[in-house]
């Protein structure tokens, strides 16, 4: 993907089932996508676990 991309619908939503795992607020096996209202916020929203984890942020344009 590049910035001049828009990144497919199909491929936006929580993660499949089984790579669920459990956070702030689901529990484990019961996907969620968490979102925020600026980056910052959507990235501490996911608690990833490694500092090198990727990360994909965008924003809804109308």
């Amino acid at each position: 993907m590049t910035e001049d991309a828009p990144y497919p619908i199909d491929k936006m939503g929580a993660p499949p089932k089984q790579l669920a795992t459990h956070g702030r607020a689901n529990p484990t096996g019961i996907p969620y996508l968490y979102l925020g209202s600026h980056p910052a916020t959507a990235i501490a929203e996911i608690r990833r676990k490694h500092p090198l984890s990727t990360v994909w942020i965008s924003a809804i344009i109308q």
